[in-house]
């Protein structure tokens, strides 16, 4: 059983601290609803602190957004080029490494940078 901490000046406990889970989608999170679900259904039905870390895209939808559990911190995608159809295989090797890269340092580093809460309204 958990323990729970008790106020100085009396009877009323207080409650545990909430715990927080990351959703992270490489993608944009406006155009996946299972994505969506899945940070609506831990924020309601769990009961926890969500953080999507997730592309910039399509908004969200209104049930996510504004559900008090849920930030959204979202980040750049990574550059087109490294998207790159080529048929050339040591430029597609060196685009996709490029990509991988570019979204390690994204995620890695999203927690921690000046992201700020979005609300996006549709």
């Amino acid at each position: 059983m958990p323990r729970v901490a008790r106020r100085r000046d009396g009877d009323a406990p207080e409650p545990p601290p909430r715990r927080r889970v990351q959703v992270v989608v490489l993608g944009d999170f406006g155009r996946s609803p299972r994505m969506q679900y899945h940070a609506i259904s831990l924020a309601s039905s769990a009961n926890l602190s969500v953080d999507v870390v997730a592309y910039a895209g399509t908004a969200a939808r209104i049930e996510v957004t504004s559900h008090p559990n849920v930030t959204m911190r979202l980040i750049a995608p990574p550059p087109a080029w490294t998207r790159t159809r080529s048929r050339l295989v040591p430029l597609r090797v060196v685009a996709l490494a490029m990509r991988v890269a570019f979204q390690v340092r994204s995620i890695h580093w999203s927690p921690y940078d000046r992201v700020g809460v979005v609300n996006a309204d549709p």
